[in-house]
């Protein structure tokens, strides 16, 4: 009886660890903004959250264009998630690209 009272109270405190959104990261980015949703629709429903500001601008350009075409966005969504990925790149406490 009192595992079942010690996993009963630990099921809400795990629960709220959990991540609504599913994407495996959190920002100060508008979860309803387009970028957000497109982000969550086209690249997070194959993997994990890559964090732009972990690469140089080159090679963050260089993967931007090859999932584009992988997950065929339009240019109009491509922009509108570029645009929500940079809000990442401009995050201080990231280190320094590699």
């Amino acid at each position: 009886m009192s595992k079942r009272w010690f996993l009963w109270c630990w099921l809400p405190v795990l629960a709220g660890c959990a991540n609504p959104t599913g994407t495996g990261f959190s920002s100060g980015a508008e979860p309803d903004s387009p970028g957000h949703r497109l982000y969550v629709q086209k690249c997070a429903s194959c993997h994990r959250f890559y964090h732009p500001a972990n690469y140089t601008g080159e090679r963050w350009q260089y993967w931007m264009d090859t999932m584009a075409e992988k997950a065929r966005l339009t240019p109009e969504e491509k922009q509108t998630l570029s645009a929500y990925l940079d809000q990442f790149r401009r995050d201080p406490e990231r280190p320094t690209p590699r």
